[in-house]
């Protein structure tokens, strides 16, 4: 579960589980929401940091649908660190390293983009919540 403390969001790598759907406590329009977390490690090369993951969600069940940025972000872990960067406008290391992502929700997957290249020890975590027809 992730916590906020004075120095940021603190994750547990181990709590991250994928590719399930599950409930949450949260109501849209009076519809319980649902949420499915999609993990991956393919990387995202510099000359065309754009990444297509599948979402397999079935369109015909779902009322609304969107992407949690909340619940979205990318990590790593070193030796020394565990690093999590959200998914917005941010800084890697200083105020002069400006980087950013963003997500898209299609109909089939969800398209992750950036402004540089990740490699596959960077874990990728996009959250889709939705509410059922």
């Amino acid at each position: 579960m992730a916590r906020v403390t004075s120095q940021g969001v603190k994750i547990n790598i181990n709590d991250i589980k994928g590719n399930e759907i599950y409930e949450t406590e949260e109501f849209l329009n009076g519809k319980k929401v649902y949420a499915k977390r999609l993990i991956t490690t393919t990387s995202m090369p510099g000359g065309n940091p754009i990444l297509e993951i599948q979402h397999g969600l079935s369109l015909d069940l779902i009322d609304i649908a969107w992407i949690d940025m909340s619940n979205s972000f990318i990590i790593t872990r070193s030796s020394d660190y565990l690093r999590c960067l959200p998914l917005v406008q941010t800084y890697y290391t200083n105020i002069s390293s400006n980087a950013y992502f963003s997500a898209t929700l299609d109909k089939d997957k969800v398209i992750l983009m950036s402004n540089g290249g990740w490699g596959e020890t960077w874990t990728k975590v996009v959250t889709i919540k939705f509410t059922k027809k």
